[in-house]
């Protein structure tokens, strides 16, 4: 099984956008083979900067932006071994929004780790 949490570092205005910067940390408690993340970002969400910034990231094989989201692909991880990504996100929109994250090994699709939907406040930058 892969445990994941997402920790918020900071927030900041930029131009007419809110940059907020989380950290997601996956860990490999008994190890894993290749794994994919799916992570589900609101429709006010830009990934391009954290398309950029995952996809030269140690232990990220591929990253594509999907529809609500982004979906990582994850090379393989030794005996509890952790891997702490940052994810730079800017938000185009004030207000409520919900982030989670899913994530499971190639070869056992049917076993799924997902974070609780958390709730974020995005301030208004303007």
């Amino acid at each position: 099984d892969l445990h994941l949490s997402i920790r918020r570092q900071r927030q900041m205005c930029i131009r007419d956008r809110s940059l907020a910067s989380f950290e997601l940390i996956v860990r490999a408690p008994e190890g894993a083979e290749r794994s994919e993340v799916a992570i589900n970002l609101p429709a006010a969400v830009q990934t391009r900067a954290a398309v950029r910034i995952l996809g030269g990231a140690d232990g990220v094989t591929a990253v594509r932006a999907v529809p609500g989201g982004l979906r990582l692909t994850l090379s393989a991880m030794e005996e509890g071994a952790e891997l702490r990504l940052s994810l730079p996100l800017y938000w185009v929109g004030a207000g409520e929004r919900v982030m989670s994250v899913a994530a499971w090994e190639v070869s056992k699709p049917w076993n799924v780790t997902a974070t609780e939907p958390r709730l974020l406040e995005v301030a208004e930058n303007w």
